[in-house]
């Protein structure tokens, strides 16, 4: 009767599984990131985005934004290169850090809404200006409506839908044939015009505002 180690046997059940190739082949992978080799990069881009694509649209419902979180994800891993290290497998180690980035942007996206939603709800009167407070707001609403009327036709467009008609980003790209994204970038850009806007005219009341959190982006 022949004996043989537990490790042998591992050995040869990976090896008649294909794992201990895929394994050998990911080690490699990596040593050539770590050395800056490019082409190991290009090979992992090419074998896996558009799967990881794929993939994150379920989590962000939007295949630009989804793009857009798989191209950061490789742009990280390029930057860390020299100090990457794979445990399980590249696949396992990219869909995780596809779902990771897909989670936090929504839970960004959403926290981002709650913090502009002042600007067309009548928020304004938690804020404490003293005595003059209730003129002071009427001045303010003038100061964020003459904002709005300077935005560009388009974006003003876009952030009186979601700002004023309460549309979600997905329901305003829709109507207008564009990207969440899209969407996203020009509500806020609008709120940095405003913003600015207001700074300009009215600089005690928007620190009020900075003070409470609600001009943070």
């Amino acid at each position: 009767m022949v004996l043989f180690s537990v490790q042998t046997f591992v050995h040869r059940f990976l090896k008649e599984k294909g794992m201990l190739k895929s394994r050998d082949h990911d080690e490699l992978i990596q040593k050539q990131l770590n050395a800056g080799e490019v082409s190991a990069l290009e090979y992992l881009f090419h074998q896996y985005y558009d799967d990881l694509c794929r993939y994150t649209v379920v989590f962000v419902k939007d295949l630009d934004i989804a793009e857009n979180i798989i191209q950061d994800l490789f742009v990280y891993i390029w930057e860390h290169r020299e100090t990457i290290e794979i445990h399980l497998s590249f696949e396992s180690y990219l869909y995780q850090a596809a779902r990771y980035k897909a989670l936090n942007y929504k839970r960004d996206n959403s926290r981002k809404a709650d913090k502009i939603s002042f600007l067309t709800k009548q928020n304004v009167d938690k804020v404490s200006v003293g005595a003059d407070a209730a003129i002071e707001l009427r001045e303010l609403n003038v100061i964020i409506n003459e904002a709005i009327t300077l935005l560009p036709e388009r974006c003003q467009q876009i952030f009186k839908l979601s700002r004023s008609e309460e549309l979600s980003y997905r329901e305003i790209a829709e109507l207008m044939n564009i990207s969440i994204s899209t969407v996203d970038n020009q509500v806020n850009t609008a709120l940095k015009r405003i913003k600015t806007h207001v700074h300009r005219y009215y600089p005690e009341m928007y620190s009020s505002l900075l003070m409470i959190g609600l001009c943070n982006l």
